[in-house]
C-alpha cells in the first residue's frame, strides 16, 4: 500500500493556493478530515483537488476549489478520497 502519492495540478480551480502545473504530495491516511483540509478525490476516472467546506453526513463532504470563478461544489464520499494534501514540491 502506498502511503504518499504524487499528483500534478491541472486547471485553475484552486488558485491562488495552487496553480496549474504545481506538483504535490498527498497522504493516503485520511482520518480526521475537517473543513479546510485539501484532498485529492477520484470521480469518473479523473483526479480532482478541492478544499473541504463542510461535512454533510457520515463520510460525506462538500468540497470546492479556492477560485470562486473557476470551480463548482462537489459532494464527495470518503471512499472517493485518495489522499489529503501534505506539501508542494
Amino acid at each position: 500500500m502506498t502511503v504518499i502519492s504524487r499528483f500534478r495540478i491541472q486547471g485553475h480551480s484552486m488558485m491562488p493556493s495552487f496553480s496549474h502545473g504545481d506538483r504535490i504530495l498527498v497522504n493516503s491516511f485520511t482520518y480526521g478530515l475537517k473543513p479546510g483540509d485539501v484532498v485529492v478525490f477520484r470521480r469518473n476516472g479523473k483526479d480532482y483537488l478541492k478544499r473541504i467546506k463542510k461535512s454533510v453526513g457520515r463520510n460525506v463532504f462538500l468540497a470546492e476549489g479556492d477560485n470562486a470563478g473557476h470551480t463548482a461544489s462537489w459532494e464527495i464520499y470518503r471512499n472517493d478520497i485518495k489522499g489529503k494534501y501534505l506539501m508542494k514540491y
